[in-house]
């Protein structure tokens, strides 16, 4: 009897052997296993050593869920959500409920199974035609509006760190609602976050909960009514962009993306309005800026889609007044008045935009369109 217990001893000692060479090799799955084996040959009566191997053990368990929580960081950062979630799942297991550790992986699980989901419902969007609307609108709605904690710099500024600022973000804002859950500007802020990283769902959550504190928040209505134009529920859209503006009629980005619903909703006439207003606020500043050359833009395609070329002319020269040496600008109106089979007016702006930005991809694309102006041109004087 003495004799088996002897080998016994040796047989669990060489599984902890093997078990701490892997642990210093840093192969904590391979450790994890022989501290168990060696466990399992242990009698109740040996407690002490018991209690020493499952230290090694329990050792080994947290290193190797900090891999697995690396892991998960690494498959986030490649956007690979199905795999962040299985590692992540994988890491709260081997931590255990009572870890101090997992409400920090619960939030990183959370946050890549709403990727996830968002992921799978912009596929669904994508090949029903359903673009994403969520664009230069919220980066310049806090610059203009200035709401909560992000003064200091602009929103996409201080977003676009990294994942990992992020998911700090995220709870550093839940901490601050715990103390003051009424605090819309707090609601808000978690929402735009939410938004600008695709969480809709639970950006949703956050707006509705703004204007349920705050009824007449009119940048909430407006995040709103983007919101469910990017789920392609079209007319809750419209209804929150809507309120949007009754609540404040200068707000101006609302106008624009009323326009960008109504495209969609297959409304041109009221999408023109809706651009029509957007530049009239627009014009009330002194000078033009990004948001402004979005607009005539945006009326230029539409009456472009509709064959309207000549009212497409008139109001990106209209921009022009305003704005005399944007590339953009004279490139599009290149193609229109191509279209319009007006070759002189068409070279005049591709040769503009040479001259305005030499060395740009739209200069290549100018030097290519001058050429074939300048052989229709050619023919043109030919047969006359």
């Amino acid at each position: 009897m003495k004799f088996l217990r002897s080998i016994f001893k040796r047989d669990y000692r060489e599984y902890i052997r093997q078990g701490d060479l892997y642990f210093q090799e840093g192969k904590w799955h391979s450790a994890l296993i022989e501290y168990q084996k060696a466990l399992e040959m242990l009698g109740p009566q040996e407690e002490p050593t018991h209690r020493w191997i499952e230290e090694k053990l329990q050792n080994s368990r947290i290193n190797l869920a900090v891999e697995y929580v690396q892991k998960g960081d690494t498959y986030v950062n490649d956007q690979q959500w199905d795999l962040a979630i299985e590692a992540y799942q994988t890491a709260k297991e081997l931590y255990g409920e009572f870890a101090p550790e997992i409400d920090e992986i619960q939030e990183k699980l959370e946050i890549a199974l709403e990727m996830h989901q968002e992921k799978m419902l912009n596929e669904r969007l994508k090949h029903i035609g359903l673009e994403d609307s969520l664009g230069f609108g919220f980066a310049e709605l806090r610059r203009i509006k200035n709401f909560g904690l992000y003064q200091i710099a602009p929103y996409d500024i201080r977003f676009d760190d990294s994942r990992h600022f992020t998911d700090r973000q995220i709870a550093d804002l839940k901490a601050r609602l715990k103390l003051n859950p009424e605090d819309p500007d707090l609601h808000f802020d978690l929402g735009m976050v939410y938004a600008r990283y695709g969480f809709l769902t639970k950006a949703i959550e956050e707006m509705k909960r703004v204007i349920q504190i705050y009824p007449t928040h009119s940048e909430a209505y407006f995040v709103l009514g983007n919101l469910y134009s990017d789920y392609g529920d079209l007319q809750e859209g419209l209804r929150f962009l809507k309120k949007s503006i009754e609540l404040d009629p200068k707000f101006e980005l609302a106008y624009y993306y009323l326009g960008q619903l109504y495209e969609k909703l297959q409304d041109p006439s009221k999408a023109e309005e809706m651009y029509l207003k957007f530049i009239r606020q627009q014009a009330k500043t002194a000078t033009p800026d990004e948001n402004a050359l979005q607009g005539y833009l945006a009326l230029g395609h539409l009456y472009k889609k509709q064959g309207q070329y000549l009212q497409a002319s008139v109001i990106l020269q209209q921009y022009l007044e305003k704005d005399p040496s944007n590339e953009e600008v004279y490139a599009y109106l290149g193609e229109i008045y191509t279209l319009m089979e007006d070759w002189d007016k068409a070279f005049r702006c591709w040769k503009k935009v040479l001259e305005l930005e030499p060395e740009s991809d739209l200069a290549k694309e100018a030097r290519q369109h001058l050429k074939e102006l300048a052989d229709k041109k050619k023919g043109q004087f030919l047969q006359e």
